[in-house]
């Protein structure tokens, strides 16, 4: 008889949340009613499989199926904005994603997986901010009930991990700040901008 521990309790609803989240996403990119910034996507993509193979260095248990899952998600989003995301990309969305791609050079050469880990996180918020200033002119073109489920799913991860440290819980929380942070800017900007789809 296979027993769970809570910490397999909680990673499976956190893999169950962040299945739905995704699903629910990627239909509303389908549909165009949700419009991602290619740019943002494809960082993510990387650095969550990066966040998934330095979790896994650290014995994560339960709480790394969130990650990978979230990894695959990301890479599947990011070839769909590539025909399906938005097209208001600026000069300074190009800097952005060359300050995100070339922060990548140095963690690579970080041998240290608490530098590593610190250096995605930073990386993660820069990658954000071609989305928030996207959204800033279209707050209704992100799906934020996905957000807020992705978080959760991270908020279940974090408490899945056997092993709770900074190298295996900072990356998620991450997340969670830089989600919020565009929910955050989308329900300030949904008050004064009439919904246009």
């Amino acid at each position: 008889m296979m027993v769970f521990g809570y910490q397999d309790i909680f990673g499976i609803t956190g893999l169950a949340i962040g299945i739905y989240g995704s699903l629910l996403y990627l239909l509303t990119v389908i549909k165009k009613e949700s419009r991602p910034h290619f740019f943002t996507f494809l960082i993510w993509s990387i650095l969550t499989w990066i966040g998934f193979f330095a979790q896994i260095t650290d014995n994560p248990g339960a709480g790394m199926w969130v990650m990978l899952f979230t990894a695959i998600s990301t890479t599947i989003t990011a070839i769909l904005a590539i025909k399906l995301g938005t097209k208001d990309i600026t000069n300074t969305d190009w800097i952005f994603l060359i300050l995100s791609l070339s922060a990548i050079v140095p963690w690579a050469m970080t041998e240290n997986p608490f530098w590593s880990v610190i250096m995605i996180c930073i990386i993660d918020a820069i990658a954000m901010i071609p989305t928030i200033r996207k959204s800033w002119n279209d707050p209704w073109g992100e799906n934020l009930q996905s957000y807020g489920l992705h978080n959760l799913k991270f908020i279940f991860s974090i408490i899945a991990l056997s092993n709770i440290t900074i190298i295996t819980s900072a990356y998620p929380f991450a997340v969670i700040v830089v989600n919020t942070a565009l929910i955050l800017v989308c329900l300030y900007r949904r008050r004064t901008i009439a919904k246009t789809i």
